[in-house]
């Protein structure tokens, strides 16, 4: 099977060129949690709250689901093992090969996108979205073909399967409420014991240095959304002028919570447990609240 991986992988080399090695860094991108997360803060924000809600959930347990699997399989990335093959566009290689992160993270956002939309034609552009993020990755040297087909099945199913179930969940305050306190918790209590046991030495950084980070931006989004109800409560509506500020504002306010928590706090896995739990509750949370008292949102009647 390596072998046949190994011919796809090399096939991918033969192509290359300057052109194709900017277009798969500008596509792989889109798969990144930065512009995910970006993407999904502002539907959350400008387009409909529930909908974003749904899409988060639905994100953050395939995040979860890709995260365990890296641990459990531990697959080294093909530049690794493979001196035919170079890896580029290095830095977002971090971690274990299977399945594919950023696969995955795109499968399951835009097929949430798609599914709780249902425009066809957005739909055949996200689905072309994530092929071309899970070829990208191929292309780059960073992820073996069955780490993408992994990436593939995982999101697009965990979406599949979760979607109507969260939509009807939503639809309840209460089981909301409920929903969001028990499972942020225990996103949180398992990033922060991570964290601490990866800190120690105790267990492989490079499983669980991103799991920590998964799972904090995980408690710290349901967290805020709990924040937004009892405190925010705010409607997506608004004029075309204020969603523009709202999303500016919004935005590079999660950028510099960002930047700023790790220009000061130490690069050890339980504080990218906490800076990524710190930047959920920002965004879903804090953000909201703030902005409905400064009229970016309104506030629901």
């Amino acid at each position: 099977m390596q072998g046949i991986q190994e011919k796809i992988l090399l096939f991918f080399q033969s192509i290359s060129s300057p052109v194709l090695d900017q277009a798969a860094q500008l596509i792989t991108m889109l798969g990144e949690s930065t512009v995910i997360v970006v993407l999904l803060a502002i539907i959350f924000w400008c387009i409909d709250k529930k909908k974003g809600l749904v899409i988060s959930i639905s994100l953050l347990s395939s995040l979860i689901g890709m995260s365990t699997l890296k641990a459990i399989v531990r697959q080294p990335r093909p530049f690794m093992v493979l001196d035919s093959i170079k890896g580029k566009r290095l830095q977002t290689a971090t971690g274990y090969s299977f399945p594919s992160g950023h696969t995955t993270t795109a499968s399951s956002f835009y097929s949430a996108v798609a599914m709780n939309f249902r425009k066809k034609g957005l739909s055949i552009v996200l689905a072309i979205l994530i092929f071309l993020i899970g070829i990208s990755r191929m292309y780059l040297g960073v992820h073996w073909p069955l780490d993408v087909l992994g990436g593939w099945i995982l999101g697009i199913t965990i979406t599949f399967a979760l979607t109507s179930v969260l939509e009807k969940l939503f639809s309840d305050s209460e089981k909301t409420r409920k929903f969001c306190w028990i499972t942020g918790a225990l996103t949180s209590v398992s990033g922060l014991v991570m964290g601490l046991l990866v800190t120690l030495n105790l267990i492989d950084p490079m499983a669980f240095t991103d799991f920590c980070k998964t799972l904090g931006l995980a408690g710290g989004a349901l967290f805020g959304f709990i924040l937004e109800e009892r405190f925010g409560k705010f409607t997506t509506d608004g004029e075309f002028r204020q969603k523009f500020f709202r999303t500016l504002i919004g935005v590079l306010s999660m950028l510099l919570v960002r930047a700023g928590l790790k220009a000061v706090m130490p690069s050890s896995a339980v504080f990218s447990f906490i800076r990524y739990l710190i930047l959920g509750f920002w965004t879903f949370g804090c953000f909201p609240v703030l902005g409905v008292k400064i009229k970016l949102f309104q506030r629901e009647n």
